[in-house]
């Protein structure tokens, strides 16, 4: 089924052209008395039918995406979501799907630590294309982010009153719930690079974790906020807690130095 869906995201435009085709014959099929098919053919028909229009659907790059994005927030392993975006970036898609499949790409680059290429592709995309205001929040938030792992301060200050402003226009209950973790875990940074370290912290905790990632992003934040505070035994415990759970994220690496150097000073 995998290699289907792939085959079907690959050739999209042949596939839903025989799509439509299909759903013509079972049609013809079933409302042309004329023709002598039977009601069992007629069934059949639209079986097939059914099945060639959810294949399309579920072949779509943001649903093979979605396959991939498991393992990242539950597993911290970008890796999966890594290689699907490779492979997506091969075929002739749309450009709302290439832009989707770089924004993830770009997600996925971040979380190996390839910061400055993260940036650079997230820059690439054109969002003022897509008017949708959660894409545009997703895409500020990315941005802002990933400048702030560049310590690209000023910049990132800019990509967060962006955020924050469309943020304001985002409507509905189910698209506030998504985006509600990475605001907050945004405004904690945000507080940081401020220099609000005890507000970064508050944030922080508020903060309920939606996955495994997110707890790790979240315990490496508070870390950082305490060991600004001079708080280092708050942080070595929260080092401790991305270590463990990190996986193969690139934070590990980075909270392995911190904890180090916090070792270092206190020793």
């Amino acid at each position: 089924m995998y290699r289907l869906q792939h085959f079907v995201a690959k050739h999209s435009i042949l596939c839903k052209v025989i799509s439509i085709i299909v759903w013509a014959f079972m049609w013809i099929v079933l409302l042309c008395g004329r023709l002598n098919f039977n009601i069992i053919a007629g069934m059949l028909c639209y079986i097939i039918c059914i099945f060639s229009y959810l294949l399309i659907i579920d072949a779509t790059p943001s649903l093979i995406m979605q396959k991939t994005m498991h393992p990242l927030n539950n597993n911290c392993d970008p890796y999966p979501l890594l290689l699907e975006t490779e492979k997506l970036l091969t075929y002739k898609n749309s450009k709302s799907a290439e832009q989707l499949i770089l924004m993830n790409r770009a997600v996925a680059l971040s979380d190996i630590g390839h910061y400055q290429e993260a940036y650079d592709i997230q820059k690439s995309v054109n969002i003022d294309k897509n008017p949708a205001p959660i894409n545009r929040c997703i895409y500020y938030n990315n941005l802002f982010q990933f400048c702030m792992n560049l310590e690209k301060f000023d910049e990132a200050g800019i990509w967060f009153e962006k955020l924050m402003q469309v943020y304001a226009d985002v409507k509905g209950k189910k698209a506030l719930a998504m985006l509600e973790s990475s605001i907050i875990s945004s405004k904690a940074a945000e507080a940081y690079r401020k220099g609000d370290y005890m507000a970064s912290i508050e944030l922080t905790n508020s903060n309920t974790p939606k996955n495994l990632r997110s707890r790790v992003s979240g315990a490496m934040d508070y870390a950082r906020a305490c060991i600004a505070l001079g708080e280092n035994e708050k942080a070595a415990d929260a080092l401790a807690i991305v270590i463990r759970n990190g996986n193969r994220l690139y934070c590990v690496n980075e909270a392995a130095a911190m904890l180090r150097k916090i070792r270092g000073i206190e020793e």
